[in-house]
């Protein structure tokens, strides 16, 4: 991350190395304490651009005031078609839409933390929209 005068103030490793990479998606709290950008992984063929697919996605989430990386959450199912996600004001909740469903999670960015937030993400709570 840099600041407007383009010095480095943070910097973070992905976990999957050169097979990981940062997509444009990203959300950020009003008052800019925390941002979540999304990560992915691709598995595919080599030179042959169709079969390129989505192996594996999560979405970093990050403090700027103590400039490190505070939860990372694996975005599962994989995304199909439709993916999104923002954080909430505070930014203790990530919603995330997967095609059809809707995830909540805790991020731990919350000033006191909840049983509830030490669960791993998996214990997402889940809102299934139906299209009609």
């Amino acid at each position: 991350m840099v600041n407007t005068k383009g010095q480095i103030i943070m910097q973070d490793r992905l976990e999957g190395g050169k097979k990981e990479s940062l997509e444009e998606l990203t959300s950020v709290t009003r008052d800019g304490k925390f941002f979540a950008v999304s990560a992915e992984q691709e598995k595919g063929g080599f030179m042959d651009l169709t079969d390129i697919r989505r192996s594996r996605t999560r979405i970093l989430i990050y403090d700027t005031n103590l400039r490190k990386r505070i939860s990372s959450v694996q975005v599962v199912p994989i995304p199909r078609g439709d993916y999104d996600f923002a954080l909430s004001r505070d930014g203790s909740k990530l919603a995330v839409m997967i095609d059809d469903h809707l995830n909540i999670y805790d991020t731990g960015a919350a000033e006191k933390p909840t049983e509830h937030s030490r669960q791993p993400p998996s214990s997402a709570s889940t809102l299934v929209i139906r299209k009609r």
